[in-house]
């Protein structure tokens, strides 16, 4: 629940639980103006849920968020309970994130401030075209909405909100993110929403704080999306690789 109303996420359990290896949770954080049903739908004809789903069938699938949250202490709290809530049946013993956009912020953020129990099995995150300061975002954006969404989540402009917008920014607090943590930051070198240069400043503050850390760059505006094969090496590589 946030303030007194019902959040909902969606679920889908391992299908095959006893697969060796340890079992694995996926949490998908969903961009700015989308939903918790953005994985089932995006891209269109090979939707992201359903193929992880389907190449890891020993995985939980968990899809959580709401638009327009920019890391309000609120709504990172929800991705705490939902967690908890599959955690609490299916054991998991490890972590995995995927955000995209406001979601890779949320996440990121979220991993930060996570409880001890969810903040250890954390072991890596995907961050599609995100990251990680809000007030470097409300300068370098070229989308109007996002500067307008930013504004009213947070109450005002980075230089009427300076505070606000430092305590919901990753990059500020990131000496309370685990080193242990793998991540893996994808940019896009036509992107004028989340520019490029948000993604190099997130990949510069992690490697500076000791994080195992991939850079990848590709062709394409912010709504291109990951292919599934990209999406499965994406993954693959955040959970087996060694970043550095």
């Amino acid at each position: 629940h946030m303030n007194g109303s019902p959040v909902n996420t969606y679920f889908i359990p391992p299908t095959q639980p006893n697969v060796t290896g340890p079992s694995t949770l996926i949490v998908y954080h969903h961009g700015m103006t989308s939903n918790i049903d953005e994985p089932f739908v995006v891209p269109p004809g090979a939707p992201t849920g359903p193929i992880m789903t389907s190449i890891y069938p020993m995985y939980g699938f968990l899809s959580v968020g709401l638009a327009h949250t920019w890391a309000n202490p609120e709504a990172l709290q929800d991705i705490g309970d939902a967690i908890t809530k599959v955690q609490d049946k299916y054991k998991f013993d490890r972590i995995i994130y995927i955000g995209a956009s406001m979601g890779g912020c949320n996440l990121l953020s979220f991993i930060e401030q996570a409880p001890p129990e969810i903040k250890s099995k954390s072991e890596c995150i995907l961050v599609i075209v995100s990251c990680g300061d809000l007030a470097n975002l409300y300068k370098l954006t070229g989308e109007k909405l996002v500067k307008d969404s930013l504004k009213n989540t947070l109450g005002g402009t980075p230089a009427e909100k300076k505070k606000e917008y430092k305590a919901r920014s990753f990059i500020p607090n990131i000496k309370e993110f685990p080193k242990t943590v793998k991540v893996v930051i994808i940019s896009h070198m036509e992107d004028t929403t989340m520019p490029p240069k948000l993604q190099n400043q997130l990949y510069r503050a992690l490697v500076a704080n000791g994080n195992p850390t991939k850079f990848i760059e590709r062709k394409g505006t912010h709504g291109t999306w990951p292919t599934a094969t990209q999406f499965q090496f994406y993954v693959d590589h955040i959970i087996h690789k060694r970043l550095m």
